[in-house]
């Protein structure tokens, strides 16, 4: 769970809903300073909290935690409504989207081995193996940072 996405989406259903700390801390049982603490990133809410806020503002844990759902539901409730035609139009410029930015990412993936290639002329493959282990390194801590 990232105490920052989870924070922020906390902030922005409280603030939607024009509802101070203090309010939403009565509502879900904690004290004004443990909202406080959850928007800014301090502390996180246990899944009870969470479960809590969800209900408060009709969305999902995971829109909370992740804070993805909302999209995928929005564009859902609008298909939903459209006649079969256009839903297929829908899924047809979707589908095209899609190809489009899968060759986008192809490209810039054949860009980067090009670029890996000359690197790897230039200074060598020992050069290569060393970077990427910088790299992987780097990314590692990153990712141990993140979780806890």
């Amino acid at each position: 769970m990232d105490k920052n996405i989870i924070g922020q989406k906390i902030s922005e259903l409280r603030h939607k809903q024009q509802m101070t700390q203090e309010e939403l801390a009565i509502k879900v049982g904690v004290s004004k300073q443990t909202i406080s603490n959850w928007e800014t990133g301090l502390k996180t809410p246990r899944m009870g909290a969470i479960q809590k806020i969800a209900e408060l503002f009709h969305v999902t844990k995971g829109y909370i935690i992740e804070g993805e759902e909302e999209n995928s539901r929005r564009l859902l409730s609008i298909f939903e409504k459209l006649n079969s035609e256009r839903q297929q139009s829908v899924i047809s410029f979707a589908g095209k989207k899609l190809e489009e930015q899968q060759l986008e990412t192809k490209l810039d993936n054949e860009e980067l081995l090009k670029e890996i290639d000359e690197f790897v002329e230039e200074y060598g493959f020992e050069a290569f193996e060393n970077l990427h282990k910088v790299i992987t390194s780097k990314r590692q801590k990153e990712q141990n940072k993140n979780i806890s």
